[in-house]
């Protein structure tokens, strides 16, 4: 099985496989947020607690800014990034 790493840049858009990625392109982090949410769990451990790791991550390259949000899923056992999209620093 061959992986591939996608990353494609627009005028408004990112899709990149991480932060680590955009850093490697030039974007600095500029700021950070952790949190946790609390949610039901999924049957059939409904009756557990699923807890959700939330990272918000603000990005920024030139005149341009980023924010990217990273889940992680305790229960699924899974995370999923998402990037975008990207704003003229002048917008903020």
């Amino acid at each position: 099985m061959l992986l591939a790493t996608v990353v494609v840049a627009s005028e408004d858009r990112v899709v990149a496989d991480s932060v680590y990625r955009l850093q490697q392109q030039g974007w600095m982090i500029t700021q950070k947020v952790d949190r946790v949410e609390s949610r039901a769990g999924l049957p059939p451990y409904q009756h557990l607690v699923r807890r959700v790791s939330i990272s918000t991550y603000r990005l920024g390259r030139g005149d341009k800014a980023l924010t990217c949000e990273i889940r992680y899923d305790s229960q699924r056992d899974r995370q999923r990034e998402t990037c975008g999209p990207i704003v003229s620093r002048e917008a903020d």
